[in-house]
């Protein structure tokens, strides 16, 4: 579910709280990885722009203050660049749950590269915590 950082920055901090203290790492939580865990690439989002305009993208790629979205169709202009846009999902398969962000849209790219090929994309701040659109709770 983490990233290959997350996951060695857990396991570190997992082998500093046996050693030092002889207690494992069973309950606690990394909230900032936790913030991000409840979406992976490839996750299909929903856009919201100015005015309540949808538009349907994947998520590429993130990190713990950014992601990356597929550029949508048709393109977002760069009159879009330093708006802020809200970022929809959903996950669960039998119990589906919206999720939401806010993210700052930082950089439009052409040849975004990841796994051996480019794409078009767009580069976005993460400016607020994941909620979940259906009980009110944070991500966090």
């Amino acid at each position: 579910m983490y990233g290959p950082r997350a996951r060695r920055a857990h396991f570190t901090f997992a082998l500093f709280l046996f050693v030092v203290y002889g207690k494992t790492t069973e309950g606690i939580t990394d909230t900032r990885c936790e913030r991000m865990n409840r979406f992976r690439a490839g996750t299909a989002v929903d856009i919201v722009l100015e005015g309540g305009r949808i538009k349907q993208s994947f998520i590429q790629d993130y990190d713990e203050r950014h992601v990356v979205l597929l550029q949508t169709t048709p393109p977002l202009g760069h009159d879009y660049l330093k708006k802020t846009i809200a970022v929809i999902f959903t996950t669960g398969v039998k119990k589906k749950t919206r999720y939401r962000f806010n993210a700052r849209i930082i950089e439009f790219r052409e040849g975004y590269v990841t796994v051996g090929r480019g794409f078009p994309a767009i580069i976005a701040e993460v400016v607020s915590d994941v909620e979940s659109r259906d009980s009110g709770k944070t991500g966090r």
